[in-house]
C-alpha cells in the first residue's frame, strides 16, 4: 500500500474470551468481513477457500490471515470483480489489487459528495444525515438517486477500499442513506399504485441500498412498492405474493452473492411463482451471464429498472 499505511487487509484481530486474538467463529464472521456464512461456505466448497479449523463441537474457525483475505474480497466485489476473479488469491496479491482499483477514486467527485464523505471520515452521524437530506431536497428524488446515491454508495466502497474509513464509518452512511430513502419512497408510495410490486433479497443476501434506491424512483414513478426486508426465503415470498396481491417481485442480487445460488433461487421461484407474476432481477449482481433464467427480467440498474416499469404500464 502507499506510504506507511497500513494494508486495509490487516485490521486489528478479534479477540477472544481470553483476552487472546484469536480465530473468528462462523457465528460471527458476517460481522467481521461484511459475507454471510452461507456465501463463505459455498465459496469453501466451489473454490476450496477459505479453509477453516474446527472447535471441538466440529464448528468453523476462520484464522485471522484467511478473515483478513474475507474482508479485502469483500470490498473488491463492491468494485466490481466476481468471485472467481478474487477468492482464494494470496492475501498480498488481493492488497494490491485493492490499491490498483481505488487510486485517486474521488479526485473527480463533486465538491457537496467529497463533504459528505469528510462527514463520513469524521463519523458526523448528524452531519450525514443532513447533508443527504439537504441533498435530497435541493435534487429531487430522481436526481439525488442517480447523480448523488449511487455514486456516492460507489465511492464510500471505494474509501473502504483503501483503508481510509472504518466499517462503523461506512454503516453510519449506509443506515442514514436507507432511512433517508425509506421515508422518500414511502412519500411518493401510495397503497392503490400500479403495479404492485413486492421488494426483496435471496436468503444470504445482505446489501439493501440497492434496493432502497430502485424502491424511491419507482414508487415516485408510480408503482406500489412493498418493501419486506432482505433474505425472503422463497416459499415465504410465494405466500406474500399471494397475499398482496403482487405483479412483479424484484430482487436485488450483489456481486457478493455467488452466481450459482442466484440461479438456482430463481428458477425456484420461477416455478413457483404464477405465471402472470413477473421476475425483476436488479443490482450490479444482476448483469451477469451466468444467470439467463427463463422468465426473469434482468435490470443491471436504475434506469433498467424504470425501462420495465414503462414497458409493464405499456402492456
Amino acid at each position: 500500500m502507499r506510504g506507511t499505511r497500513q494494508a486495509p487487509g490487516h485490521l486489528p484481530p478479534r479477540e477472544d474470551a481470553t483476552g487472546e486474538f484469536g480465530p473468528v467463529p462462523v457465528t460471527a464472521i458476517e460481522q467481521e468481513t461484511g459475507l454471510s456464512k452461507e456465501v463463505v461456505r459455498k465459496w469453501e466448497d466451489r473454490f476450496g477457500f477459505p479453509h477453516p479449523h474446527r472447535d471441538s463441537q466440529g464448528n468453523r474457525l476462520y484464522p485471522r490471515e484467511q478473515v483478513a483475505s474475507l474482508r479485502l474480497i469483500q470490498r473488491l466485489l463492491s468494485a466490481g470483480y466476481r468471485p472467481r476473479m478474487v477468492v482464494g488469491r494470496p492475501l498480498d496479491v488481493l492488497e494490491q489489487m485493492v490499491a490498483d482499483v481505488t487510486a485517486d477514486a474521488e479526485a473527480g467527485a463533486p465538491d457537496e459528495v467529497k463533504r459528505v464523505l469528510d462527514d463520513i471520515r469524521q463519523g458526523d452521524h448528524t452531519g450525514i444525515r443532513n447533508a443527504l437530506t439537504a441533498l435530497l431536497r435541493r435534487q429531487g428524488l430522481p436526481r439525488f438517486v442517480k447523480e448523488t446515491a449511487a455514486p456516492l454508495s460507489a465511492l464510500v466502497g471505494e474509501a473502504w477500499l483503501r483503508g481510509d474509513i472504518h466499517v462503523f464509518q461506512e454503516r453510519l452512511f449506509s443506515e442514514a442513506l436507507a432511512d433517508i430513502l425509506r421515508e422518500a419512497s414511502l412519500s411518493a408510495s401510495s397503497s392503490d399504485g400500479h403495479p404492485r410490486i413486492l421488494m426483496t433479497t435471496p436468503p444470504g443476501e445482505t446489501h439493501i441500498l440497492g434496493l432502497r434506491m430502485a424502491e424511491a424512483i419507482l414508487a415516485l414513478d408510480g408503482a406500489c412498492c412493498i418493501n419486506v426486508g432482505p433474505q425472503l426465503p422463497a416459499a415465504e415470498l410465494v405466500l406474500a405474493a399471494d397475499r398482496l396481491d403482487i405483479d412483479i417481485v424484484a430482487l436485488s442480487l450483489s456481486l457478493a452473492f455467488p452466481e450459482r445460488a442466484a440461479a438456482a433461487f430463481l428458477r425456484e421461484l420461477r416455478k413457483l411463482l404464477p405465471e402472470a407474476v413477473e421476475i425483476w432481477a436488479g443490482g450490479m449482481g444482476a448483469n451477469r451471464g451466468a444467470l439467463a433464467v427463463p422468465g426473469v427480467r434482468f435490470l443491471p440498474d436504475i434506469t433498467a429498472a424504470e425501462e420495465a416499469l414503462k414497458q409493464f404500464a405499456a402492456r
